[in-house]
């Protein structure tokens, strides 16, 4: 137990950060061959509109391909904020 101080309040903040990570799309595609599978599924990569139904198994974050971004890679936007009552205090 956490012993507060009599006129003392505890202040929660908040650091928002943020990083490029990959994901994994898996899909399952019944085909006659690789070739015909392989040419459904490079439809999927090269149209982000393009939905074949039924073939969608799901989506993982892929964690250990976490990096930090930097400014200059956000073009020149914060990448951390210092966030207190849902406002931002302070950026990079």
């Amino acid at each position: 137990m956490k012993v507060i101080n009599i006129g003392e309040m505890i202040y929660r903040f908040n650091i928002d950060e943020k990083y490029t990570m990959w994901e994994r799309h898996s899909y399952s595609i019944e085909a006659g061959s690789y070739e015909e599978a392989l040419k459904i599924v490079e439809k999927e990569f090269e149209d982000p509109e393009f939905r074949q139904p039924g073939i969608y198994d799901g989506t993982i974050p892929l964690l250990d391909t976490t990096e930090y971004l930097t400014v200059e890679d956000n073009q020149g936007c914060p990448t951390k904020e210092l966030m207190y009552n849902q406002e931002t205090i302070k950026t990079n």
